[in-house]
């Protein structure tokens, strides 16, 4: 019997940059895991939150310790790198592709595929094979002469889970009154909005019931508890979810925060805000609402009680508009990045 190939993965999540990389990396080696006879470890800085998830995806996973310096980790990587000895090496690591050293060590040996996630706004490029820049600025032209390496850009390679390219092909009906609304911050929340988003839309007249998807790891269950009990309208908390694909399908509006969460929702064709966490996502979210997609309310600290209550407000109560956003939403995201790159990775590793 053939030996199947191994494949390691670099990547991070913890609550000052968030967990979308993790998410993003687990979708995509459950999918190749199902479809394709590959192999898989993981190897993460020790975040419980995250070595969490990994285990429980069923992935084997070498933790490094959290506050590693660079050196160390390039040291540690070389000695785990060794050990396995995977054919293809991912790397989704915030900005560390921009390090020679970090990426030379991930290609350990002649004949590694080393691969990139990254999402820059900008023309750069990557010492690896092949390179997926998600980001919506992204334009093919600009990368004529790279030197054998393929790069894949733009909204077509973003990895969402499976159910969110059978929501987008769905015919989706936008009612003319808001009647569920479903705020998500991501998996982390890393500046505690959620409390204060609730807070603000309780203050409307409207007549909505609203579902909160929140991590355990970051959001006390106690407190969850007690705000729901302090607010007006019915507030329902969803923890450690899996997708929130069923919760979208079921939306009238959501409040995300500006990063993986905020393209699920618009490839589910649901209309909202965007409240971003970092600068980052305050770019991206930007360019989507030039787009029509979203209705962005800048960065979290420019972000007031009046400001979410009045713009939910208007938001809910201007049918043409919501129509407008989903339409857009849907098109601008198919959901069908995860086919695309699973397609491309199982070629690179000698797959049809």
């Amino acid at each position: 019997m053939k030996a199947r190939k191994k494949i390691l993965i670099r990547v991070d999540g913890h609550k000052r940059i968030g967990m979308g990389h993790i998410y993003r990396m687990l979708t995509l080696a459950n999918y190749l895991r199902k479809k394709n006879c590959f192999t898989f470890v993981f190897v993460a800085r020790g975040c419980a939150a995250s070595l969490v998830l990994i285990k429980k995806s069923g992935f084997p996973v070498e933790a490094l310790p959290f506050g590693i310096s660079r050196g160390s980790e390039i040291d540690n990587l070389a000695d785990i790198l060794r050990c396995h000895r995977p054919s293809m090496v991912i790397s989704d690591v915030l900005r560390s592709d921009r390090d020679e050293n970090f990426m030379g060590a991930l290609g350990y040996n002649k004949g590694v595929i080393l691969v990139s996630f990254n999402d820059d706004t900008k023309r750069r490029l990557v010492d690896a094979d092949i390179i997926f820049s998600s980001d919506l600025s992204q334009r093919a032209d600009l990368y004529g002469n790279t030197q054998g390496a393929k790069y894949y850009l733009g909204f077509d390679y973003l990895i969402l889970n499976e159910a969110y390219m059978r929501i987008n092909k769905r015919r989706r009906k936008i009612n003319k009154c808001v009647k569920r609304v479903v705020v998500c911050m991501g998996g982390a929340d890393q500046h505690n909005l959620t409390a204060k988003i609730l807070r603000a839309i309780d203050k409307s007249s409207l007549n909505f019931k609203c579902e909160v998807i929140v991590n355990s790891n970051f959001f006390d269950k106690t407190l969850a508890q007690q705000l729901s009990d302090s607010l007006a309208h019915a507030v329902s908390f969803n923890f450690d979810v899996d997708s929130l694909a069923a919760s979208f399908a079921r939306a009238d509006l959501a409040i995300t925060s500006g990063g993986l969460v905020h393209l699920e929702r618009m490839c589910a064709g649901v209309p909202g805000i965007a409240i971003n966490q970092h600068c980052r996502q305050a770019d991206l979210s930007a360019r989507i609402m030039r787009q029509g997609a979203t209705l962005d309310l800048g960065l979290h600290n420019r972000v007031s009680l009046g400001k979410i209550f009045y713009s939910f407000n208007d938001l809910s109560q201007d049918y043409p508009l919501r129509v407008k956003m989903a339409v857009k939403g849907k098109e601008l995201v198919d959901g069908e990045g995860l086919l695309r790159i699973a397609k491309i990775i199982n070629h690179a590793l000698g797959g049809k």
